[in-house]
């Protein structure tokens, strides 16, 4: 009886009274449901059940939809008890329920018992509707998570960004209907005919939540069992745009190329807000610094003239903007007590440039594509380019800008920010990513971009490169030395070529024409080469002499590096010990682990076949390897094993006389 008495009331709470349990088939099916499904037992004894599915109506003036069950005025008028309160089937389907509702439904209730249950009391389709919401919910939950990202990666202090991570706190308790209202751009799942209630209704619900709260002030003590209304902030919706570009941001997001372009756009769209916003009020609310702020407003166009300046370091930019700032502030401290200026000051100074920078950026980034794909630069514009020009940024702006749908010849003055913000008001703009994965003039690209690249490292190091092939020949038979001129000469070409051209003015078509004779000749690791290394190898032949001699086998050398560890002071040469600041000593590690890395980095010189190579194909593919592992530390270690080499001999030598 109990349970039925349970049963009756939690069906209650959903029927609004509309429909009472006359069947006992209905009645036995609830005890069955709720005896075999704990937790809905659970929270059915509990009065805070019925107090979450507690939500009032307040004048929203739609009614039940017409189900044959009356709508909520005559409910109202005709049931005496609070039932109209209550949550129903038709909300719902309506999207009134709370967001954790549906998830407390979908996970822990049988949905086949519970379709079962609803069933009886005649309203198939119950079960259904709950699975649709709940799918809703959770896609927008995909999609809140990635809004995000994406705002928190591109709208840093903005509204947007503040709205988004509001609703993402209160989640949870935000009805359907809420959750849709903030979601109301994206196309993905939404019915538009759900969407069927004004601002005002979510107002008046805000409102309700305050005042309940005030009546429950005083009653924070959970020995009270009252619980304080939920009170969830009314927002605004997401701008249509973050939805049209949603895939494009989630693509773009890693994209170092694009953030450049979005930083850059950003800081525009600073400056030119500071300049608006200065010029708008300094006869007005500033006028009491009109002098100050004329000043100001030159600064800022100078500002902008230097951020108008394409593909500079982004770090000059943002010195641009936060020495305005600076000055704002400045501005800020100096009104003394005029708090209209100091509202306006710090709107100003505060603000933060959101979605309007998409439009003209997404312009930018496609310019930058048509540019690219052709690719004509100078070697100026490739040197600001040299950090982006890589396959994965490469592809970020292949897959993405021309999916953007501006056309450049509509788009007017490429540095106007304000005339793109003019024109996407007018066009409804498109962003796409493409789905292809190759992308054949990319790979063109990055062969053409390899002869830049390698030019440029030549001229860096053309010294290094020239000195260090000096070295070689110390290295070789006399019969290869013939070899090493080609390579000498084709250096001295290139420095020669390279002092005759002003750098910035050459252009990546001139290449072949320029360099390509003598730059093939020279292998893209030479411009790690260090003529210190050579130099310290060359000093120190008699350290590279007995290690060859002495130390070959690598067991053995291994060995005796862990016994010489073990020895103790009195058979341990005093260059080799150290002593730490406790007093304790040892064989030092250190000195030992140089010798270790000398012998393992120059291996294949130190042994060689003969005292000199006799092929030189072979000698510079070691040279190659050993320029791609180049660390300037083994200089230091030749130097320090070389210094240390009698030390090492009668620790390390078994066959010397003191060991």
């Amino acid at each position: 009886e109990t349970m039925a008495s349970i049963a009756e009331m939690v069906m209650e709470s959903f029927t609004n009274g509309a429909t009472k349990i006359q069947s006992n088939e209905a009645k036995i099916s609830l005890i069955d449901l709720m005896s075999s499904e704990p937790q809905l037992y659970q929270i059915s004894r509990s009065s805070s059940f019925l107090t979450e599915m507690d939500i009032q109506h307040g004048g929203r003036g739609q009614g039940m939809r017409n189900t044959g069950a009356g709508n909520n005025n005559n409910n109202n008028n005709n049931n005496n008890n609070n039932n109209s309160n209550k949550l129903t089937i038709f909300d719902i389907d309506f999207g009134d329920t709370e967001a954790r509702l549906l998830t407390f439904f979908e996970k822990n209730i049988s949905l086949k018992r519970l379709n079962q249950a609803f069933g009886l009391l005649g309203f198939d389709k119950m079960v259904n509707i709950i699975q649709e919401l709940d799918y809703e919910i959770n896609r927008k939950r995909v999609v809140l998570s990635n809004m995000i990202r994406i705002t928190s990666k591109f709208m840093p202090g903005t509204k947007v960004l503040r709205d988004t991570l509001t609703v993402d706190q209160y989640f949870q308790n935000m009805k359907v209907n809420e959750v849709r209202r903030f979601f109301v751009n994206d196309s993905g799942g939404n019915n538009e005919e759900i969407v069927e209630f004004q601002i005002e209704y979510l107002l008046e619900r805000k409102n309700r939540a305050e005042e309940e709260n005030l009546k429950l002030k005083g009653f924070e003590d959970p020995n009270q069992q009252v619980k304080k209304v939920e009170e969830v902030p009314v927002i605004s919706s997401l701008p249509i745009n973050i939805y049209r570009a949603y895939d494009w941001f989630l693509y773009l997001i890693d994209s170092k190329f694009f953030s450049y372009f979005w930083d850059h756009q950003r800081i525009q769209q600073k400056l030119e807000f500071v300049k608006a916003e200065l010029e708008a009020n300094r006869k007005t609310t500033l006028s009491s610094m009109k002098k100050d702020s004329g000043i100001l407003i030159k600064e800022v166009n100078k500002s902008k003239l230097a951020c108008n300046k394409k593909l500079l370091a982004i770090g000059l930019y943002k010195s641009e903007l936060t020495t305005i700032e600076g000055k704002v502030e400045s501005l800020i401290k100096k009104c003394k007590g005029n708090q209209e200026a100091i509202d306006v000051l710090t709107k100003i100074k505060n603000y933060q440039p959101g979605m309007e920078i998409l439009v003209p950026t997404s312009f930018e980034w496609k310019e930058m594509y048509q540019l690219l794909k052709p690719f004509d630069f100078s070697f100026s514009t490739l040197d600001k380019l040299y950090e982006f020009l890589n396959k994965t940024e490469l592809t970020f702006i292949a897959k993405s800008a021309d999916g953007f749908n501006g056309t450049l010849n509509s788009r007017g003055s490429s540095s106007s920010s304000n005339n793109n913000n003019n024109s996407s008001k007018k066009k409804n703009y498109k962003w796409a990513v493409s789905k292809s994965s190759q992308y054949k003039w990319v790979n063109s690209l990055l062969a053409r971009l390899q002869k830049y690249f390698h030019i440029r490292d030549i001229k860096d190091n053309i010294e290094n490169i020239i000195e260090s092939i000096g070295y070689f020949y110390d290295f070789l038979k006399e019969s290869q030395h013939s070899k090493i001129d080609i390579l000498q000469q084709a250096a001295k070409n290139l420095q020669k070529t390279l002092s005759r051209q002003t750098w910035s003015k050459i252009k990546l078509k001139s290449y072949d024409s320029l360099f390509q004779k003598d730059a093939s000749k020279i292998d893209e690791s030479f411009s790690k080469l260090d003529p210190e290394l050579f130099a310290a190898m060359k000093d120190s032949g008699e350290l590279l002499e007995w290690l060859r001699t002495s130390l070959k086998r690598d067991d053995e050398f291994n060995n005796g590096l862990q016994i010489a560890m073990g020895k103790s002071e009195m058979e341990c040469p005093a260059e080799l010990w150290e002593t730490d600041n406790k007093g304790k000593g040892r064989v030092s590690e250190t000195k030992l682990s140089m010798l270790n890395s000398v012998r393992s980095y120059l291996y294949k010189i130190i042994y060689r076949k003969n005292d000199k190579f006799s092929d030189s194909r072979k000698f510079l593919a070691i040279i190659k390897q050993l320029a791609s592992s180049y660390d300037s530390n083994i200089v230091n270690s030749i130097r320090t094993a070389q210094q240390l080499l009698k030390p090492l001999k009668e620790l390390l030598d078994e066959e010397s006389e003191d060991a």
